[in-house]
């Protein structure tokens, strides 16, 4: 991962350093002590999608994963893990490789599955969720599916009635008079566009953070800073509330959740899930 890299670098100036948009839970441990993540976990968008799908009546899930990175490879399992909780089943998985351009061979495998699941769940992104979507389509499966936010980006839109359905789970979205909502028409006035994806708000945030630190630490120093970040509370973004854990360097923030209809991306909800998967 590229932010290990990074995150080296920082580690040993002593500078602290957050994932960015990287969701994985594991790259704070795995970078070192001046590592923060100021987003939402995998742990938790999975425990999000899988609470939702109990919710809709589902009761048996299968998954696509690759296992090329944390990302594509975790999410399944921390998915399962509160799907299972729940009292949820999962019936099978296949793997899939990130960029194939062809994704015949899963969708053979799934129209083949007797009794078909409830509901799919992949973490693919994009752009190969709405390959996939196409492809799946076009077999006559219509299984409804669940990702994550790697599919919520403008772009999956030109893929048109595919992904018609699709919910995902993102780090924010606009909706009725919300802080998202008043950042895009901000960010339309300024730009005379919306954002392309939600990240745009996270960098946002990831700005206000460190004033806030800055502010709370009474200066810039990297390793008051750390100090300050570390005991962070109730900062508001426009993506959310946030509060750090200090153990994980991890922050507790809710999780949106976006469905594609009518050819637009959709608000659902956003919770912070009852139950939350280990990590590692």
């Amino acid at each position: 991962d590229p932010f290990l890299a990074q995150a080296s670098l920082a580690c040993a100036a002593g500078i602290p350093i957050s994932t960015g948009d990287g969701t994985a839970p594991t790259l704070v441990g795995d970078a070192g002590p001046c590592a923060f993540q100021t987003i939402m976990s995998d742990n938790l968008q999975g425990a999000v999608d899988a609470e939702y799908a109990w919710s809709q009546g589902y009761k048996t899930a299968y998954m696509l994963r690759s296992t090329e990175i944390p990302y594509t490879n975790d999410l399944p399992t921390y998915f399962a893990a509160a799907f299972e909780h729940a009292g949820g089943k999962i019936i099978g998985e296949d793997v899939y490789r990130i960029d194939a351009g062809d994704y015949n061979v899963q969708v053979t495998a799934i129209a083949a599955l007797d009794p078909a699941p409830d509901v799919i769940f992949t973490p693919m992104f994009i752009p190969d969720t709405p390959v996939f979507l196409r492809q799946l389509r076009a077999a006559g499966i219509e299984i409804p599916v669940l990702s994550t936010d790697g599919a919520v980006d403008a772009s999956i839109l030109e893929a048109g009635d595919a992904v018609e359905g699709l919910v995902a789970t993102t780090h924010a979205w606009p909706a009725d008079d919300n802080a998202m909502a008043k950042f895009y028409a901000k960010y339309k006035e300024a730009t005379g566009a919306d954002p392309e994806s939600p990240v745009v708000a996270i960098g946002y945030d990831e700005i206000y953070i460190v004033k806030q630190i800055i502010e709370d630490a009474g200066s810039t120093d990297p390793a008051a800073m750390i100090t300050a970040l570390l005991a962070l509370t109730g900062f508001q973004g426009v993506t959310g509330s946030l509060s750090m854990d200090p153990t994980t360097r991890r922050v507790d923030k809710e999780v949106t959740l976006v469905e594609i209809s009518g050819g637009e991306i959709r608000f659902l909800d956003q919770f912070m899930p009852g139950f939350i998967p280990q990590v590692g």
